[in-house]
């Protein structure tokens, strides 16, 4: 049996990759192709096997894979990002524990000029990285330009190195490089390129995840995370921000993803090119075959254009953001507001909660897009709280859809919602129908007229995956 040791690189589609493997493990089974359960996550392949070491899960693997080899499976896949950092020494030891005949090593590249402003925005968007955009470039001061050369000029990006030491480790091994470039890719698709590798392609059955399940930062946000961060906005807001920024990017379209001058872009391109010749010359079919050096990656508009859209994508965030954020445990009482708007058909608040007020009342709240994975298939809900008078079910619609009647007490089990419903910007928009609002005024002969039906106490929500899939 053969194994495919998929090695990275970072920024070259390893997630959408890992996503598909995860949820096509049956179909890829059905088809000779053993993915090992050992250390397999949803989004990010098999990293609990190598990060850290886990010689357990590492016994299991060659376990799984000694099981793979006498049901008769052509293939094995591995697949982390993370191994193409690895040294000799931890490559040889992997391979002790490898029961395998065969081994393929396959590496995704990307133009290192791309890839250094690519991975910038990812620090940025994980919240890694403090250095300001132009600084990047343009560095002040030891810091930062220590902190802009390891950004450019990264070691990992010398690809030649990184093969060549991978070849010495294994030298029985065979090497599959491929450029990370849509025009290069068969179908211009990363997935279809991996299954290719696999000598197969997409067909009945395969589940096909959208094109931006993972939305990548652009400069617009970067430079205005940037300016909240100056202002002193906490780490739990920046977060948020971030969040609701990735939600406008993948609803409207993302802005620019370059910020270097063209000389910049030179410069790097300058410092790898002895090591692309060679990698051309050693691993790809050929000179002709290595990076498009021909396509622009630097900044093509002026700063006007820049601070246009700047505005423009503030403006989107802060219009997103009225609507709170919450994916959790529930929030009781004054707390909710922290994660859900109140905003329609409700009382003052009460120490415990709010009192609904006439016939209807709404609130809306939105789900982190961060943590919709591709196992999650739907939302449950939980509302919860107290009844007035004769009143002991509402109505619940949720985005549009009516979910019928229910009586929200303490025990109620939750209200689910397919991810499919969910409106622009991951939102939930709620209504609650009462049936017989009634005034404690007629009730208990007091002076309050207020119309009271139920009391909302909690709001939460958690994602659910579908049949057969859990969230390792």
């Amino acid at each position: 049996m053969r194994l495919l040791l998929h090695i990275g690189t970072d920024k070259t589609g390893t997630k959408a990759i890992q996503q598909h493997l995860y949820l096509n493990r049956d179909w890829l089974q059905s088809r000779g192709v053993c993915i090992p359960g050992a250390g397999l996550g949803a989004g990010n392949g098999h990293a609990a096997l190598f990060e850290p070491h886990d010689a357990r899960r590492l016994s299991a693997l060659a376990e799984e894979l000694r099981l793979a080899r006498r049901q008769g499976f052509r293939l094995a896949v591995l697949s982390w990002e993370g191994l193409h950092n690895f040294s000799g020494y931890r490559i040889r030891r992997l391979r002790r524990s490898l029961p395998v005949e065969e081994i393929t090593v396959l590496v995704y590249l990307r133009e290192q000029a791309a890839i250094a402003q690519t991975g910038y925005l990812q620090l940025v968007k994980e919240l890694q990285h403090r250095l300001p955009v132009e600084s990047v470039e343009q560095p002040r001061g030891l810091l930062q330009r220590l902190y802009s050369q390891r950004i450019r000029l990264h070691p990992s990006r010398n690809y030649f190195r990184l093969l060549e030491r991978w070849r010495r480790a294994l030298p029985q091994a065979n090497f599959v490089a491929r450029v990370y470039d849509r025009e290069r890719l068969y179908r211009n698709d990363v997935v279809d390129d991996f299954l290719l590798q696999l000598a197969l392609k997409t067909g009945a059955g395969f589940v096909r995840l959208p094109d931006n399940v993972n939305t990548s930062l652009d400069v617009e946000t970067a430079l205005l995370l940037q300016e909240w961060r100056r202002h002193g906005m906490s780490e739990a807001d920046l977060r948020r921000r971030i969040d609701v920024s990735l939600s406008t990017i993948a609803a409207g379209g993302g802005g620019r993803r370059h910020f270097l001058s063209q000389a910049g872009a030179a410069a790097i391109r300058s410092y790898y090119d002895a090591a692309n010749r060679q990698l051309a010359r050693h691993y790809l079919a050929g000179p002709a075959a290595g990076f498009d050096l021909e396509k622009p990656c630097w900044k093509l508009d002026d700063n006007r254009a820049q601070t246009e859209r700047l505005k423009q994508r503030a403006a989107e965030i802060e219009a997103v953001d009225t609507t709170p954020s919450h994916s959790g445990p529930p929030l009781r009482g004054p707390a909710m507001k922290q994660g859900a708007s109140l905003y329609s058909g409700w009382q003052t608040g009460e120490s415990w909660g709010r009192w609904s007020a006439g016939d209807e009342s709404r609130l809306r709240l939105r789900l982190w897009r961060q943590h919709l994975l591709p196992v999650h298939c739907g939302v449950r809900i939980f509302i919860k709280g107290r009844y007035y008078g004769e009143n002991e079910l509402t109505r619940v619609l949720i985005n549009g859809q009516d979910l019928g009647e229910h009586h929200l007490g303490q025990h109620h089990p939750g209200l689910e919602l397919a991810l499919s419903r969910l409106l622009p910007h991951e939102v939930l928009d709620i209504v609650l129908q009462h049936q017989h609002p009634t005034s404690p005024r007629l009730r208990e002969q007091t002076r309050d007229k207020r119309e009271l039906a139920f009391g909302i106490e909690s709001i939460g929500c958690c994602l659910y995956p579908a049949a057969g899939f859990d969230e390792t």
